[in-house]
């Protein structure tokens, strides 16, 4: 399997198990599981790792930029701060 198409399949699988209710945790070790490329299965078990040590979805994506094209890691990062501002902003109101 070529990686670049893997790991458009991989993100589809990523949110997939998460719109299924999968805890980011879960999902990725999932995912790890199911993979057939060495590359992504090993690069899927690295990002759980740094999932399971506290690290965000964008630093641990960020980790592999051969893997992962920095641009789609910079949406992410967005995604996150965005999701963030959002749920102090929720917080503030109550």
């Amino acid at each position: 399997m070529e990686v670049k198409h893997g790991v458009n399949a991989y993100l589809r699988g990523l949110t997939a198990k998460l719109d299924a209710g999968c805890s980011m945790l879960r999902a990725l070790e999932e995912l790890a599981s199911e993979q057939t490329d060495s590359t992504l299965r090993s690069v899927s078990q690295q990002i759980a790792d740094s999932i399971r040590n506290g690290s965000n979805l964008s630093s641990a994506l960020a980790k592999h930029p051969a893997v992962f094209d920095p641009d789609y890691v910079g949406l992410i990062r967005v995604f996150e701060d965005n999701m963030a501002v959002a749920m102090t902003a929720g917080r503030n109101k109550e």
